[in-house]
């Protein structure tokens, strides 16, 4: 931070201690370096009973709930990042695993309580394995996105369909 002569690092790969990157979720760490209101911040200001769900982003103020995958999963995941600099020998499977499971939470999630009105899903592999991939970022993106990216999406879909179906005939 400029006003303090800080540095912050608000996006979990930017820092090598676990417990640094692992604070961006855990304790907003990456929020408090906001001078102006988020997105959410600003819907809610416009309808305070907003329901807002965020997932796996490291920016999540003024959102109701914050959802998140194992801490475990996801200290793998940094892990093979900062090595990954190093050794671009690394398997995607690291970041597959982690948005994965980062769908699921959703998917979990969405089984047991009302829609929000506002899901919010950052899936992480997307560009991180983007950075140190030996095919190159552009191919592989493209093959992340497809191969991992695009089942996992399907599924979510799937199942947004499948409850605002049961939602909607249910209720008439």
């Amino acid at each position: 931070m400029r006003e303090k002569n800080q540095f912050a690092a608000p996006i979990p790969v930017s820092v090598s201690a676990f417990a640094d990157a692992l604070s961006v979720f855990t304790e907003g760490y990456a929020n408090k370096f906001w001078g102006v209101p988020t997105i959410y911040d600003a819907m809610r200001l416009r309808d305070p009973h907003i329901s807002i769900w965020v997932s796996m982003s490291q920016f999540y103020r003024g959102a109701d709930q914050l959802l998140m995958t194992r801490t475990s999963v996801i200290a793998s995941a940094l892990q093979a990042f900062l090595e990954g600099h190093t050794e671009k020998n690394l398997s995607r499977a690291v970041w597959a695993d982690l948005d994965k499971e980062d769908i699921e939470v959703v998917l979990e999630r969405l089984g047991k309580e009302p829609f929000p009105d506002v899901l919010t899903i950052y899936l992480v592999g997307t560009d991180d394995w983007a950075h140190i991939s030996p095919e190159g970022p552009d191919v592989a993106r493209k093959n992340y996105m497809r191969e991992i990216v695009d089942p996992a999406i399907g599924a979510l879909h799937k199942r947004l369909r499948e409850k605002t179906h049961s939602t909607t005939y249910s209720s008439s």
